[in-house]
């Protein structure tokens, strides 16, 4: 995936697990979890600088390098903290996501990025 696609699918599967379910759902998918700065830099490439703060926040929480078991979220040192997080996050904070899709990708170089490449991962008939 280049920048342009990696972008758009790591801020779309976010907003997807927080609509489904609540952040620290994000531990049962280890290699997504351990992404989240990446997470928070596509949020920014967004332009959605209040979810990035909040990624941010969310972040700094979290031991460097490991995956927290369930129970480390909801200890009561920090369960308000991520409730709060979690909370403003799905609230959309910055608007409507799908705003910010739509005005990246209506960058001409973003829309040549995003395209780039996929006739090659698509089976021929």
């Amino acid at each position: 995936m280049n920048e342009v696609q990696k972008t758009i699918y790591l801020a779309s599967k976010l907003e997807d697990i927080c609509q489904i379910d609540a952040l620290p759902s994000l531990s049962k998918e280890k290699e997504f979890f351990l992404v989240l700065p990446e997470i928070k830099a596509a949020y920014e490439n967004l332009g959605a600088f209040k979810s990035a703060a909040l990624l941010d926040e969310f972040i700094a929480l979290i031991p460097p390098g490991i995956v927290p078991e369930w129970d480390w979220f909801f200890d009561d040192e920090r369960v308000d903290i991520i409730e709060r997080i979690d909370g403003e996050l799905c609230d959309y904070p910055d608007g409507r996501m799908g705003d910010f899709y739509v005005a990246y990708l209506s960058k001409p170089q973003n829309a040549k990025h995003l395209l780039t490449g996929l006739c090659n991962s698509v089976p021929q008939r």
